[in-house]
């Protein structure tokens, strides 16, 4: 197996269950929750300020987990790369409008900067949201790239999320460099190749087909 797409692997690892304690599992929602949503005039959707940016460094452990991080902030920064579930959001809240037919969906722009559930219901006054995570980001050295977005419905009533979706997407198989004059371009390109599946998937899991 390459050692690059092992350590971005592993690195991947390491984000989630330093910052996020595991992957988060699929929360399906119930019959009486949906017939509710429907029924709303307006429905809120936020999203929050993104998990680090991680460039693999070739470098396993806690050292190569520090080295993939200070790498992935320096590259963000001078790629200018945008933050996957912003994209995913736009696209998933067209999706639920033309399902939804007459409930509007009003997206707040702000990112939420806390996870906690009370801090993610203050950012929108009414009584039902969706909101968007990137938990996870990175790029290998060999040129691959992954993203997971985490999308949650919240009902504002009891501030308790009623369904829970993840999607995870990468490369496999890239061999440009990352520091060359075409890897902004590229990597932006190979981020905005996964908005669709990702987005797909999530719908999927929202209308319980997964």
């Amino acid at each position: 197996m390459n050692k690059y797409k092992v350590s971005l692997t592993f690195v991947t690892a390491l984000v989630l269950l330093i910052g996020f304690g595991c992957s988060p599992a699929l929360i399906p929602m119930g019959k009486e929750d949906r017939a509710q949503l429907i029924n709303q005039a307006e429905i809120g959707a936020v999203n929050h300020e993104p998990a680090a940016f991680y460039a693999d460094a070739g470098v396993y452990g806690m050292v190569g987990y520090g080295m993939s991080i200070s790498a992935g902030k320096e590259i963000r920064k001078k790629y200018g790369l945008e933050d996957p579930a912003l994209a995913v959001k736009a696209s998933f809240i067209q999706a639920l409008q033309k399902d939804l037919n007459s409930v509007k969906v009003r997206a707040i722009e702000r990112p939420v900067t806390d996870d906690d559930l009370a801090a993610v219901k203050n950012a929108y006054a009414g009584a039902w949201l969706f909101d968007f995570k990137t938990i996870g980001w990175g790029s290998a050295i060999e040129g691959d790239v992954e993203f997971t977005v985490r999308a949650r419905l919240i009902r504002g009533g009891d501030v308790k999320v009623v369904w829970q979706g993840t999607c995870k997407y990468e490369t496999k198989g890239g061999k440009s460099k990352l520091l060359t004059g075409d890897s902004p371009a590229l990597l932006k390109a190979k981020f905005q190749a996964g908005i669709n599946p990702c987005v797909n998937d999530l719908w999927s899991q929202f209308q319980g087909k997964n």
